[in-house]
């Protein structure tokens, strides 16, 4: 009898201490602790402990593995082009992400962000790329003074070029007085909603 109970709380127990009852091969590295390190931070605020806690709210959200698991399975990670975004709040929880990778002919957009067209044109793609290149070094940003807030995840990959930073509260959707964090940020909204 007492090995039966062994048996059936083992399941409970892998999924309370991982988030999930399987384990995914990641070819890059999801659980952003280097990147959330990496993100500079002021002597007033340090966003880094609410971008860990966005990550580890997602563990609320099977839909993060579920959607990974597609990525995987279809080969995307393989793909010689592509920007992943993930969103999450440090206080609520929540989970939204965009994946978006060019073909020969096409950009296409797996997204819960919006509905409609899953395409964009190929040279707002390459825009963004010639933007994104043109920024060099990016670390990250965890200065914004603000509780509870969103963290963006992102990782950028191109033939030459590999990043992973993330950002807490960036200014979406603001023009002026951005950093380069946040200006990738909503080149990439930018993006997600030109389709």
């Amino acid at each position: 009898m007492m090995n039966l109970y062994k048996i059936s709380i083992l399941p409970l127990i892998i999924f309370l201490t991982t988030g999930c009852i399987y384990s995914m091969q990641l070819p890059i590295d999801l659980s952003y602790a280097e990147t959330i390190a990496r993100a500079e931070f002021s002597d007033m605020f340090d966003g880094r402990i609410e971008l860990k806690y966005c990550v580890k709210n997602w563990k609320l959200y099977p839909e993060r593995d579920a959607m990974l698991s597609k990525l995987i399975s279809k080969g995307y990670f393989d793909s010689p082009q592509y920007v992943l975004l993930e969103i999450g709040n440090a206080g609520f929880g929540s989970y939204d992400y965009a994946y978006i990778w060019r073909t020969d002919s096409v950009v296409n957009i797996i997204t819960n962000l919006r509905e409609g067209k899953k395409t964009i044109k190929i040279e707002y793609f390459d825009a963004f790329w010639n933007d994104v290149i043109s920024l060099k070094e990016i670390k990250g940003d965890a200065t914004r003074i603000f509780q509870d807030g969103d963290g963006f995840f992102i990782t950028l990959k191109n033939e030459k070029y590999f990043t992973q930073f993330a950002v807490y509260e960036p200014r979406v959707g603001e023009k002026d007085n951005l950093n380069n964090s946040e200006r990738i940020v909503n080149l990439i909204m930018e993006l997600i909603n030109e389709g």
